[in-house]
């Protein structure tokens, strides 16, 4: 085995899972995934919840960050992970 970044990597099976949640699994680190428009939309959807607004009023590519976030959110919070 080898480390590559925060991935061990089996030869030849390629990276084993680092990060796991529910039915999501990453063989990178997530933090290397983030761009600067996930960030973006992160802090969008944290406005959004605090301070409300009209998702109808947003672009599309907006609005469907917000409510595949608010469908997330909504299965951490009902799987009592918050």
């Amino acid at each position: 085995m080898k480390i590559r970044n925060c991935a061990w990597s089996a030869e030849p099976e390629g990276p084993a899972v680092v990060w796991a949640r529910g039915e999501v699994v990453s063989k990178r680190c997530p933090k290397s995934i983030i761009t600067a428009m996930s960030v973006l939309f992160l802090e969008q959807f944290r406005w959004w919840k605090e301070l409300g607004g009209d998702i109808w009023s947003m672009e599309a590519k907006n609005a469907e960050a917000l409510l595949l976030l608010e469908r997330e959110w909504r299965t951490e919070m009902e799987n009592g992970k918050f």
